[in-house]
């Protein structure tokens, strides 16, 4: 660049920054917004001054996605060898993991994703209790769990299903 040390202030619309809170470099040649939340969201701009004059640069929009609502009104109804799942749909969210334990109160494991509002799980036994929680996902990553729902899925009446009596204490239904 001509005309020596080079100047700059950085600029959120028509206001100039200023360094400190979550604003750093304000002004320096690069500029960092740390921890950003929705009120960070708008056009940016840098202004660099200098013996031979001023440019001010075309603007940044930064948009700030914030993470998915978690999922409400989780149902789980147990059939026949499967558990069907459904909820409401999560504000923000594009997908979800659907998780499942064995375990009431977790931990749980991610058994599958869905951009639909329902899931069905068909890699269970019959007689076991089985707890779900599923989590929205968006851009800015995944949101904190729905709250849990259970089931326990059961064979159709009249069919057999296999337990390990020493294991569980079950015998076969006939």
């Amino acid at each position: 660049a001509t005309g020596g040390f080079l100047s700059y202030q950085w600029r959120k619309g028509t206001q100039n920054l200023v360094e400190g809170g979550n604003v750093f470099g304000a002004t320096g040649p690069m500029l960092e917004l740390a921890n950003i939340s929705q009120a960070n969201a708008g056009n940016y701009s840098v202004v660099v001054s200098n013996s031979a004059g001023t440019a001010t640069s075309g603007e940044a929009v930064l948009t700030v996605v914030d993470l998915p609502a978690p999922p409400a009104g989780l149902a789980a109804l147990g059939t026949n060898a499967q558990v069907q799942l459904t909820w409401s749909a999560a504000a923000r969210a594009l997908g979800y993991n659907v998780k499942r334990s064995q375990t009431n109160g977790g931990p749980y494991t991610l058994v599958g994703t869905t951009a639909a509002i329902s899931y069905n799980d068909a890699a269970i036994l019959n007689g076991y209790s089985y707890y779900y929680v599923v989590t929205a996902t968006n851009l800015a990553g995944e949101g904190s769990a729905s709250a849990q729902a259970s089931a326990i899925p059961m064979p159709i009446p009249g069919e057999t299903f296999d337990t390990d009596p020493a294991a569980r204490g079950w015998i076969g239904i006939a």
